[in-house]
């Protein structure tokens, strides 16, 4: 799917965007998997199961999954800014590191985006969601600070 229809959404469609964000390297002990989708709606990890792309290790979504809520409005501006990035834009798959996936239940069905990064564009994409938070939305804010603490 387009990236530019995530980015189309309006507020009320981005109540029910769940975006997931899922180490997919090699590792030695597992790695949380960051999910989070609007405080409209209610987190669904089973939703993302069906595209999961072949030839990448998800395990880390069955282990443990740090979420958190964030408004349409921060939505909106995470969909913006990922698209900042030309890679995650096109879902290209530049490396083995990690999956940035998004999916929203539209009438038209399940709507997914996916792109897999190396660590250097994963590092960008995470400080540009990171930025996109209200700075009242500590739970999203301290749980992407954790992740790239594990991560870098």
């Amino acid at each position: 799917m387009e990236f530019k229809e995530f980015q189309d959404f309006d507020l009320q469609q981005l109540q029910t965007l769940q975006v997931k964000l899922t180490y997919v390297g090699s590792q030695k002990k597992p790695i949380p998997t960051v999910a989070f989708t609007s405080h409209f709606n209610v987190l669904d990890m089973e939703k993302f199961r069906p595209f999961r792309r072949d030839g990448f290790d998800y395990g880390n979504d069955d282990i443990a999954v740090w979420t958190f809520t964030c408004s349409p409005e921060e939505l909106q501006r995470i969909t913006k800014s990922a698209g900042e990035i030309q890679v995650v834009r096109r879902g290209e798959v530049i490396g083995e590191f990690l999956s940035f996936m998004m999916l929203n239940t539209t009438l038209r069905g399940d709507r997914v985006h996916e792109a897999i990064l190396d660590a250097e564009t994963s590092r960008l994409l995470l400080e540009k969601l990171r930025a996109a938070l209200e700075p009242g939305n500590t739970q999203g804010i301290e749980t992407f600070d954790q992740l790239m603490q594990i991560l870098f």
